[in-house]
């Protein structure tokens, strides 16, 4: 559900784009100069959520099927263990079934859904939160893996 609109030229990108850092990195996917897909990512601020990181991806229609989104996620799994980050989170279109199953294939796992999680002008789309986790105390991508619960 990308568009043309929104993606920036290279220019744009190396304006706003954010240098592999500990608290965040923006990567561009280029092929002849023309680019065909980003992400960005962002860590937690709070101390309490520096173990997080949560990133939005976009490959160009054109460029889907070949490589272009694992390659980025292979990238930002690299700066994740670099940066010390815990846990890797994502949210991703219920009806991107592309995407999600790309995802699961790298060990990502759904943690919930967001319902009207976006709207656009003639339709709300729900979104499924999904994570990995990178490092830790007993990695494990097992959605039902324990850890300590809030108490109410």
């Amino acid at each position: 559900m990308t568009s043309p609109d929104e993606f920036w030229t290279p220019r744009l990108w190396r304006r706003h784009r954010r240098d592999w850092s500990p608290d965040g990195v923006t990567l561009v996917a280029e092929v002849g100069g023309t680019v065909v897909g980003n992400l960005g990512v962002e860590r937690g601020r709070r101390p309490r959520e520096r173990h997080l990181c949560e990133f939005g991806v976009s490959v160009s229609r054109a460029y889907r099927d070949q490589g272009v989104g694992r390659a980025m996620l292979e990238v930002l799994e690299t700066w994740a263990k670099d940066a010390g980050v815990e846990k890797i989170m994502l949210r991703v279109f219920d009806s991107n079934a592309r995407a999600r199953a790309l995802y699961e294939k790298m060990g990502y796992f759904s943690e919930g859904v967001e319902r009207r999680a976006v709207k656009f002008p003639d339709e709300y789309i729900d979104a499924i939160r999904m994570a990995k986790f990178v490092a830790g105390p007993g990695v494990s991508n097992d959605p039902t893996s324990e850890s300590r619960r809030s108490r109410a």
